[in-house]
């Protein structure tokens, strides 16, 4: 049985998807590199937990160091460091570095640069996990 030929509404259909599909990857091309977010951290430090995850810590140096304890801030579930250091008008971590304070902004596991350091795939983890180990090894660092 041989099969039907596609008519010409239905190349036309495809056609258009096709065309479609294309402007859509320009658009996404051009949007990714003019909207990349970069923070202005000082240093990129590393916390080490026990469990074998490399924490990525950014630091924010005052000038001058007005208070004597650092601030960690620590993004939420589900997010990363750019939640508090999106950009100069909305960043915490630029706002209590002009004020003297000293700032690390934590990246907690599984987010933004935190890395699994060991081989294979990274381990479940819960709540928990960041509470028992990610949260005590950016206080040591």
């Amino acid at each position: 049985m041989a099969l039907p030929r596609m008519s010409r509404l239905s190349s036309f259909s495809l056609l258009f998807v096709l065309a479609a599909l294309l402007v859509c990857a320009l658009v996404w091309i051009v949007l990714s590199r003019r909207l990349r977010l970069t923070t202005q951290e000082d240093a990129l430090e590393w916390a080490e937990t026990s469990d074998g995850w490399a924490l990525s810590l950014h630091r924010y140096l005052p000038a001058p160091r007005l208070h004597p304890y650092p601030v960690i801030l620590c993004h939420g579930l589900g997010a990363n460091r750019f939640n508090l250091d999106f950009d100069a008008e909305y960043s915490l971590a630029r706002f209590l570095r002009a004020r003297g304070f000293e700032v690390f902004v934590l990246e907690l596991r599984g987010c933004g640069r935190s890395r699994w350091t060991r081989a294979g795939r990274p381990p479940r983890w819960n709540f928990d996990d960041l509470v028992r180990s990610d949260a005590p090894a950016a206080i040591a660092r």
